[in-house]
């Protein structure tokens, strides 16, 4: 049997073939040009390398990715040493288009084959920038498509795993990133990480603190909330759910704005919302914007929430903590425990 297995391999010697971008040429006609990739890296394809070192748009690319695409460097060289001597070789296969529509919005996992290729395009103002971070950091990163070319694509190599983010402000973190985990070759089964909230899912109307959604989908579909607690199906009928843009206050403290004025003497301890009062305070001028202490009974307090000035304390934008259904303001540590045997579930 094993004897068999031996022959047939022999036979057919491309069932043990392995990738090698490498293969570029091989052996031509006594004082001619090279001939087609011969299934071996050899010194005819490191010649051809040499040949063709610090050329831009070769006619063939062993490293076609990152820096290196588009042109023979250190990278095509190495990838060539690599594998050298390597037979039985075949180039990776052509694979797929994936194609993404680049905007923001939560991304689940994704995944692909080499040779496979991932193609983003977009309307608004995006790029997208390969991550090797895997997050939003942007050191080390390079550029698979510019802001003015409204598109960008990518072809997988090799196997691992890769990360492509918008770098324009704070779509990154908006959810504008998305990471594809690529297999040996061809293209890869559906993902299988957690899977994003549909769109039209229920909102939660439970009083339990449910834990992150953990259920894996198949890739387009999203996870839908079954009743009105923690409990998610996978399902095709929504969309994906876009982060909500985390409020930005367009003004701070101390700053000409929001109602803020130029106080020659301001007070040292003004009205804070959720903040409580000052047991003591000196009367020493401060100079600079605060909001106006005249005018009101009480004088007005800052709301760094709303980011301006409010006319009273009840004006405040309200202070929710999680997990209690009770609105109050941040108070004293002695006056927050009475508060708390008095309110809270019991």
């Amino acid at each position: 049997m094993k004897l068999f297995l031996a022959l047939a391999l022999l036979a057919a010697p491309g069932a043990m073939a392995t990738p090698c971008p490498a293969d570029i040429v091989g052996p031509g006609k006594q004082g001619g040009k090279p001939g087609p990739p011969d299934g071996e890296v050899t010194v005819e394809d490191l010649i051809a390398v040499l040949g063709k070192f610090g050329i831009k748009n070769p006619p063939f690319d062993p490293v076609s990715a990152g820096k290196s695409k588009g042109v023979i460097d250190i990278e095509d060289l190495l990838e060539l040493l690599k594998t050298f001597g390597k037979k039985g070789c075949t180039k990776p296969s052509t694979g797929k288009t994936m194609n993404v529509n680049w905007v923001i919005r939560a991304y689940g996992p994704m995944t692909a084959g080499v040779g496979d290729t991932v193609s983003f395009a977009w309307g608004g103002n995006h790029n997208v920038f390969l991550h090797p971070s895997g997050t939003c950091n942007q050191r080390g990163s390079t550029l698979v498509g510019s802001q003015s070319a409204r598109k960008g694509s990518f072809t997988f190599t090799k196997p691992g795993k890769y990360t492509f983010a918008c770098q324009v402000g704070s779509h990154c973190n908006q959810g504008q990133i998305v990471t594809f985990t690529v297999g040996g070759g061809g293209s890869a089964p559906p993902p299988s990480g957690p899977a994003p909230v549909c769109a039209n899912s229920p909102r939660q109307a439970c009083k339990m603190m449910c834990p992150p959604v953990q259920i894996s989908c198949p890739m387009g579909q999203c996870a839908m909330r079954q009743g009105n607690c923690c409990s998610f199906k996978c399902s095709q009928a929504g969309g994906v759910v876009t982060p909500p843009t985390p409020p930005t206050p367009t003004c701070i403290a101390g700053q000409s704005c929001g109602g803020q004025t130029m106080q020659g003497c301001g007070t040292a301890c003004p009205k804070v919302c959720g903040q409580p009062p000052r047991m003591m305070c000196n009367r020493m001028c401060k100079r600079g914007y605060q909001c106006p202490q005249a005018g009101s009974p009480s004088g007005t307090w800052w709301d760094a929430r709303a980011g301006k000035c409010v006319p009273s304390k009840g004006a405040c934008t309200p202070t929710i903590i999680l997990g209690r259904p009770f609105i109050v303001d941040a108070t004293p540590m002695m006056a927050s425990a009475v508060q708390s045997v008095s309110s809270d579930w019991l």
